[in-house]
């Protein structure tokens, strides 16, 4: 049985999705503006420019290590702080000098049209084009990962009187490499005699010489030799490796490889560059940091990226609490770690010493960059990668609507397609923001292994933190079951120019939810009801922002919402969430319970609850009415909703990849929300609360859930 909601006149006509989320993204702006997420104060304004892409193994964790450091401080985003980003993308995308100068410049225009309180800059290029342009300013600005020296940018313009006391509005820190130590832990392992660093020709490349002079001024060094190989092209590099292999006197590499070009001068990638020389290089590799050992290089000593970037996130947080920036000494990274690729160590034969492996911070199991798998010539090759654990989530039922209109056009796993899966494990497993990156890593280890010809990320952790290593390139990207609004996402980085026209590789349907819809039904429902009070999940970065968003929602359309909405709650426990049931089922100024989205609640033996177990409790134990705008988890107990199809939502996902596959392109076919709101009743949980559900919302109903009985 299915009925659209306006034909049966339960819900306004007016209630349009684009509408409702416009004037959603727009209350955030305004709080954001005005300062009132705040209670009152203007929220402080940060914009942080990489010299890299968005999701890049060394930038990354720089920047999550600055957020990290800033909250820590007590600077969170979106309550009193307002960071924005620009990526360069000079390593991937725009390589040459001038490519690199124009970026800067654009990043320049957007620092004068956002008008910072600080600007941090990671890496080199953004050190040069935008940090020293805004010396002298009135603008403070904080480095990270600046591996040429201080000294060296000071002679183009001076921003510093000393390291130890700089002076002017310019502070950050300089990413030193250990190298000392790096050979000091290698020589223990292998007894080598040469050393081969390999590096390329880009600023990064040019500085790392110098840093490894520096470094080594007057210190002994246990290898016989260090010989130094400049590469310019990724066919240069194959050769130097090569020749590399067949010299028995070297007993190791250093590469620090970030990009090169082909004979034919298009640009080759990290991933791609370090895949190939995990096949063919026959000598261990010394790892500059944590990420590349992670990736496959055997590792060592290594910088640690994370605790550079918190770091500067310190000096940062500094600076806004009103310290100058020139009082702040500029520091060298002060963290390292020893880290090691177990998996890679075998391939190469080497055994590491019990006393360096048990000293060792992190090991790794699993060489991530690999060749890719032959595929069937004959097969589409797509590969899913969900945020959640197999069959959880609404990316599960997402899939099986997909799977289900690609075969009927007649594309079928085994005949016209090859299917492949990674799982992220996003909601019982890795629920921080430094393990679903991690994730996000591996899933792209995957898609640098396979090279599928269509990528497909389902739910918010994929898209937030895979999607953004994966744009701008040929292969279509494709999303579905995304929450927090778009618009959000596109800050950060730049994935569609609208809606309606993407432009780029990308494009999906959205599983952004309509408040307005659920708020009718309920209240249809119930008409006594008055007043609701919200409960979210606090345990997890995409739970917190969509509550941020349900929030700011709630507070645009307050006054002509049908309930009054109380003060919300946040838990991140389980028991907090048993224990907020509990107190609201006995204040009578309570009228519904609203648990908006109770998933990774943590447990006492610190595991995590799974979110439909949490509905099951909250549905033998709350003794007042509740509503879900997950459609899905009103068979685990809820009561009712009018939430997205999750089903119709992964055909339409698939009508969209049909189109790809008979020759349109990602960014011509306009992103979407399904509109279509599947009205399902749990009739088990209105007896057990009394209620009588009006007969005219039993026959719109869509699905209706009783003991024996799943269809009306």
């Amino acid at each position: 049985m299915t009925h659209a909601s306006a034909k049966n006149g339960l819900f306004p006509s007016d209630c349009s999705f684009p509408f409702i989320l416009l004037l959603f993204l727009s209350i955030i702006l305004i709080l954001q503006g005005t300062g009132l997420c705040t209670e009152g104060q203007k929220p402080k304004k940060i914009l942080i420019v990489s010299s890299y892409e968005p999701g890049q193994v060394t930038g990354k964790p720089q920047l999550d290590g600055i957020i990290h450091a800033l909250d820590k401080e007590g600077f969170q985003d979106s309550r009193n702080l307002q960071v924005q980003h620009f990526f360069m993308d000079t390593l991937r995308t725009y390589t040459d000098r001038e490519q690199i100068e124009e970026r800067g410049r654009l990043a320049l225009e957007k620092i004068q049209e956002f008008a910072p309180d600080l600007v941090i800059t990671i890496d080199d290029n953004a050190a040069r084009t935008v940090m020293l342009p805004l010396a002298g300013s009135a603008i403070p600005v904080v480095f990270t990962g600046m591996n040429r020296q201080p000294e060296y940018y000071n002679q183009t313009k001076k921003f510093m009187a000393t390291r130890e006391e700089p002076g002017g509005n310019v502070t950050g820190v300089y990413e030193k490499l250990h190298i000392a130590k790096a050979l000091e832990v290698m020589h223990g392992i292998i007894g080598m005699g040469k050393v081969a660093f390999i590096y390329d020709s880009s600023p990064t490349g040019d500085a790392f010489r110098v840093q490894i002079d520096k470094e080594m001024a007057g210190v002994s060094s246990p290898a016989s030799t260090l010989e130094y190989h400049q590469v310019k092209t990724f066919e240069e590099l194959k050769e130097k490796i090569k020749t590399i292999n067949q010299d028995p006197d070297v007993g190791a590499i250093y590469p620090v490889l970030t990009t090169l070009k082909t004979a034919n001068n298009t640009n080759v990638a990290t991933r791609e560059i370090l895949t190939w020389v995990f096949a063919n290089s026959t000598k261990p590799e010394m790892a500059n940091n944590n990420f590349y050992s992670q990736l496959g290089m055997f590792g060592g000593a290594v910088v640690n990226f994370d605790a550079m970037g918190k770091q500067a996130g310190r000096q940062a947080a500094s600076i806004l609490k009103g310290k100058p920036a020139g009082s702040i000494p500029i520091a060298d990274a002060d963290e390292q770690a020893i880290v090691f690729n177990l998996e890679r160590g075998r391939q190469l034969g080497i055994t590491i010493p019990m006393d360096i492996l048990s000293a060792a911070d992190i090991l790794y199991d699993i060489v991530e960059l690999k060749p890719s798998e032959s595929v069937n010539p004959g097969l589409i090759s797509l590969l899913i990668i969900q945020s959640y654990e197999k069959g959880t989530g609404c990316g599960a039922t997402i899939e099986v609507g997909l799977l289900e209109g690609l075969a009927q056009a007649g594309y079928q796993n085994g005949k016209q397609l090859e299917l492949h899966y990674y799982y992220m494990n996003g909601q019982e497993t890795h629920i921080t923001e430094e393990a679903i990156h991690k994730q996000a890593q591996l899933a792209l280890a995957e898609v640098d292994r396979l090279k599928p010809r269509i990528i497909v990320l389902l739910d918010d952790n994929a898209f937030e933190h895979v999607l953004p290593a994966l744009t701008d390139n040929s292969t279509p990207v494709f999303f579905a079951g995304t929450n927090v609004p778009l618009e959000y996402y596109n800050r950060i980085h730049t994935f569609m120019e609208s809606r309606e026209h993407p432009g780029k590789n990308v494009t999906g349907v959205t599983e952004e939810h309509a408040l307005s819809q659920n708020l009718n039904l309920i209240t249809n429902i119930i008409p006594t009801a008055k007043t609701v009070v919200t409960i979210y999940s606090d345990s997890t970065p995409f739970a917190k922002r969509m509550a941020e968003a349900n929030e700011a929602h709630i507070a645009l359309h307050r006054e002509s919402l049908p309930l009054r909405f109380l003060p919300a709650a946040k838990v991140t426990r389980l028991s907090e969430y048993q224990a907020l049931i509990k107190k609201y089922d006995s204040d009578p100024s309570v009228d519904i319970i609203y648990t908006f989205n109770p998933v990774s609640l943590i447990k006492e033996d610190g595991t995590i609850n799974p979110a439909k177990e949490t509905i099951r409790w909250m549905a033998d134990n709350q003794k007042k009415p509740d509503f879900t705008w997950m459609s899905s988890w009103v068979e685990a107990g809820v009561l009712a909703s009018a939430g997205i199809d999750i089903k119709e939502t992964g055909q339409r996902l698939a009508d969209k990849i049909v189109k790809v596959l008979a020759g349109a392109k990602p960014g011509d076919i306009p992103i979407e929300n399904p509109g279509k709101y599947a009205i399902t009743l749990n009739l088990d949980r209105a007896k057990k609360l009394n209620l009588e559900i009006p007969v005219d919302i039993l026959e719109a109903a869509d699905i209706i859930y009783a003991k024996k009985s799943i269809h009306p």
